[in-house]
């Protein structure tokens, strides 16, 4: 029968009020996936999901090619296993990003090889004023590793945004994981009301009780074994923020297993220990 490939599925939380409807659509031999959500008007976004096979790219390219020419000027994502290795290629000028993007001009990338498929998918995104979010986004801003397998590693899955929406990009990033050799891309978005509602898009930041515990007690350690702070008001200012900085930091917190209960009853510490080393593995790779 073969391999099987292809196949979306789709999930969503309901947050609030908030109103978001999900809808699939075929698109030359293509499923698209149309997203509205209403504010002050009706706003959309086509989420165009793909895998480009190598034993037919060109014609899979050129498909995506129309049905992205077919959405024309509307807000879209395109994501997916595109099969090609681009390297650094794509640099966006400076008037496209607004002062507030959290996205940078050039990308960055952990796989250096460019091949003939990559020139043709950062032309094509070029032509249509789409922006390759892999390499230029906080999470993501040395372009990790996308697929890792045994027979080598790189980076063949992008998440493409529209121009026209780029600047409701809060954050891209490869996610971690161990069941497949391709690493999820996930794509935060602001679905923002209207134009004069963007500001100051921010991420946020989980703070726990445990976490102003850890983190007074590691002030109040820095401060009595690293001295007086220094006279100079500017120099002063530097050294007290290191400080808070450095005990801040959400790692190494104190404490044991406690009352931990796992989602899965067949879930143990064990079974958390263990994939807690796969992806101490996999971080090894990715460096």
């Amino acid at each position: 029968m073969g391999r099987a490939c292809g196949g979306i599925l789709s999930a969503h939380k309901m947050v609030g009020n908030e109103r978001i409807d999900f809808k699939f659509e075929e698109h030359f031999g293509m499923w698209i996936l149309k997203i509205t959500w209403k504010g002050d008007s009706e706003n959309e976004l086509i989420c165009v999901p793909s895998y480009l096979r190598q034993e037919v790219w060109d014609d899979e390219l050129q498909r995506v090619r129309r049905v992205l020419e077919e959405v024309g000027d509307k807000p879209l994502l395109w994501i997916g296993d595109m099969n090609a290795r681009t390297g650094s290629l794509q640099v966006v000028s400076d008037e496209l990003l607004s002062q507030g993007s959290v996205l940078t001009e050039e990308r960055k990338s952990k796989d250096e090889i460019v091949n003939s498929r990559g020139i043709h998918l950062v032309e094509m995104c070029d032509e249509l004023s789409l922006v390759i979010l892999n390499g230029r986004s906080p999470s993501d801003e040395l372009g990790e590793l996308t697929f890792i397998s045994h027979l080598g590693v790189s980076v063949n899955d992008y998440a493409c945004i529209s121009s026209a929406f780029v600047d409701n990009v809060v954050d891209m990033r490869v996610d971690a994981q161990f069941f497949s050799d391709h690493m999820p891309l996930v794509v935060e978005l602001a679905m923002i009301r209207d134009a004069e509602s963007r500001v100051g898009v921010r991420n946020r930041l989980r703070w726990t009780t445990q976490d102003s515990l850890c983190y007074k007690q590691r002030l109040e350690l820095a401060m009595m074994t690293e001295g007086p702070v220094l006279e100079d008001p500017e120099e002063r200012m530097k050294q007290l923020l290191a400080r808070v900085k450095e005990a801040a930091y959400l790692g190494h917190k104190e404490g044991g297993q406690g009352n931990c209960k796992f989602e899965k009853k067949w879930f143990d510490w064990e079974c958390n220990r263990m994939r807690d080393r796969c992806f101490r593995y996999l971080e090894i790779v990715r460096a």
